[in-house]
């Protein structure tokens, strides 16, 4: 079964559970009976679908759906840290240039190589000439 989560919660205007005392959505791990009264909220629920997937995707406590998390974890349905983003590929270098000695130098590339050294110390000593004219 496939959830997709939505980002509107106009869902939960229709929800069973929406005038319900939230100490019977949210039982304490002991109180069987108020676990087993938030099921049976759920079961009438016609909006148990957007529930499931909301209480997934936000790692919420409680009953959702008809779920505890422990029910959800179970299932593998708890919502997974966000992978990191993929940086874009890197532009390559410019090699033999001051702009490539720089580049290996922001990638912490070290040693910088050949041709870009040789460009970086002869724009130094052309930089040295021209403030000692």
């Amino acid at each position: 079964m496939s959830i997709q989560y939505e980002r509107s919660t106009e869902w939960r205007n229709h929800a069973a559970c929406k005038d319900t005392d939230p100490n019977i959505m949210v039982p304490p791990k002991n109180a069987a009976d108020k676990r087993a009264q938030a099921k049976a909220i759920c079961a009438t629920c016609t909006v148990q679908e957007p529930c499931l997937a909301y209480a997934i995707a936000t790692d919420s406590i409680g009953i959702w759906a008809g779920t505890t998390g422990d029910d959800r974890r179970r299932r593998g349905g708890v919502a997974r840290v966000a992978k990191p983003r993929r940086r874009p590929p890197l532009a390559p270098i410019n090699h033999g240039t001051v702009g490539g000695n720089l580049a290996h130098r922001r990638r912490d590339e070290m040693p910088v190589c050949q041709p870009c050294k040789d460009a970086w110390n002869a724009d130094r000593a052309a930089r040295r000439a021209a403030g000692a004219a």
